[in-house]
This record gives C-alpha cells, structure tokens and sequence, in this order.
C-alpha cells in the first residue's frame, strides 16, 4: 500500500526573513531590515531548510545566491509577500463598494481601443487592487456577457431596453448605416441600387458573439451568399479590395469614402433602419467602478466620448 507523507507546514517569518536574505544578499543585511540579529537570521534559514529537505542557500564569494530550489522557492514567495502587504488596502477597497472585479463589455461597433486603455488606466489608478476585464462582443454577443460572463458594465446592448428584468438599460443613441462597395466594384457603376442588384454579390458580416443566447443573424437579402469575418478591420478591408459588400457605420465609412477607398452607393429602398445602442448594468449591488462609469456617459464625458463617436449622426444622439 502506497502511503502519503503530509507536506511540512512553513513558517511566514521564515519564509519573509529567506526572501529578505535573497534580496538583499546577505544574511547581515537581512537581519538590520529586519531588526533581527544574523544568528535569528541564520537559525530562520536553517529552519526553512530542514522543513523542506533541500538546501536553499549558497555562500559564494560575493556574498548568498539562492540553490535552483531557493530561486524556485523565491518567485512563488515574492508573489505571496506582495500580495499579503496589500490585503488591507484590498479589504479596505472591497468594503468601501468598490468591484474586485470590473468586466467592461463593449459593442464591437463602438470599440476604441485607445479609449478603452485610457478608461482602464484611469480605474487601475484610482482603484488599484480591482482586476479588469474588457470583453468586445457583437450584436446579442453584448447582453450575452453582461448576463453570462459576469458582465459589470456594457456599453451598446443592441436595443434600448431590457431584456432581463435584472438589468437595467439607458439609451446612448443609434447606429446610422451606409451601403458602401469598392470604387472598382461592378454595383460603383449605377446610380441607384435596389435589393434585387445586391443578390448576384457576397455581403460581408460579422457573427454574433453570442455563447448562451440564441444569435442574431446579420443583415442580407435572401438568397444573398454570405461571408464571415472575425471582426469589423476585416470586414472593412474585404469591401476596400471588392470581396463584397456591406453596410458600414458612419465612422466608419465616412473616412474611407473621403479617401476614395470606398463608395458610398444610394439605395431606392430603405434596406437596413439604424440600429439601437444602450449602455446597462445590474440592477443590485451596482459597485462602485460601475456607478462611476455610469456618470461618465450621464454626463457626456470626454473620457467615453470615442465610443459615442459612431452615434454622432444619429437623430437619438
């Protein structure tokens, strides 16, 4: 019968003075940070070392280096010593409301990366032990991780009201589209499309990043071939180089057009209506990082103001 053998329980004092002595390089050192003399020092180490089993400390010439197991030993109990000097601020920070998590989704079509960089970096500074995430998700993607993927805060759900009756929903504005194909492309050479023109040409989409709910098609005619793209670069290019077609949001078609990379085309039916954007959040227990976002959009801060950028030529903006 194979038999187990209890790990040995290590001693914290023992393992902070081992670390001072790694930083430090040596064992006089160690013992004035730590107001202990060099034998408390010494006996410390010895301990730790007979409780392992395993040498964790050479003498050399310039003074202590850690064995392969000390050096081993130290990267796990550096991470530790750090984290257990900021448990107090920690507790403090969760007791005050604030997140010990925040996970900011956001619509793939309002999706600045600068700006989100810059919203993290203004809550790493003001909350500094909350951990961050930022999900990007498309259509019915965005409700999906607000309800799913423990979402804090989200920023266009596609529609201005709420699905779940745990969540609450503020409209932001609209998605205004534009069909645009290349300068190149055979459709750049009418004047007015209708949808049957669109049927003999693949439209570019993007899918739903929806795990748990039930996707949202994109838009096509029916009978129109489809391709997919990851993301909405990838959709912008496939137009620019003639692979299709599309719709587009104006900031992101407007540039292009002025480039002459795209062409935007008239249509003499109303084939796509603006889309609906809307920021939410949890109804109980809405922490701290969230209400602070939620001020940032009630007030129309600059700090948020790339991600309305594409609702700028709404009629609800």
């Amino acid at each position: 019968m194979q038999t187990f053998q209890l790990a040995p329980r290590l001693n914290f004092e023992e393992i902070r003075t081992f670390a001072a002595v790694i930083e430090l390089g040596s064992f006089s050192k160690a013992a004035d940070a730590l107001y202990r003399t060099p034998a408390a020092v010494s006996y410390r180490i010895n301990s730790l070392e007979e409780a392992l089993g395993v040498p964790l400390l050479e003498r050399t010439s310039r003074g202590v280096a850690p064995t392969p197991a000390g050096a081993w030993l130290y990267d796990k109990v550096a991470a530790l010593l750090i984290w257990q000097s900021q448990i107090p601020e920690e507790i403090q920070q969760i007791h005050s409301g604030v997140e010990s998590k925040f996970t900011h989704v956001v619509n793939n079509l309002l999706y600045d990366s600068a700006c989100i960089a810059v919203l993290l970096s203004e809550i790493r500074r003001m909350y500094p032990y909350t951990q961050l995430e930022v999900i990007e998700s498309v259509f019915n993607g965005v409700w999906d991780a607000l309800i799913y993927q423990g979402g804090s805060f989200a920023v266009g759900l596609p529609t201005h009201h709420a699905i779940d009756d745990r969540f609450e929903t503020r409209p932001i504005g609209e998605i205004e589209w534009h069909f645009v194909v290349a300068p190149s492309h055979p459709l750049a050479k009418l004047k007015a499309l209708t949808g049957q023109d669109l049927l003999a040409y693949p439209v570019i989409n993007i899918e739903d990043s929806s795990l748990q709910m039930q996707k949202r098609l994109p838009w096509r005619m029916p009978g129109q071939e489809e391709v997919m793209v990851p993301d909405m670069a990838t959709k912008i290019r496939c137009i620019a180089e003639g692979v299709g077609v599309g719709f587009l949001p104006y900031s992101s078609a407007h540039p292009l057009i002025e480039a002459g990379r795209l062409v935007e085309m008239p249509l003499s039916e109303k084939l796509r209506s603006p889309s609906p954007m809307a920021i939410g959040w949890p109804r109980e227990n809405l922490g701290v990082i969230a209400r602070w976002m939620l001020g940032l959009f009630e007030s129309r801060s600059a700090l948020i103001a790339p991600l309305l950028m594409p609702m700028t030529k709404s009629s609800s903006a």
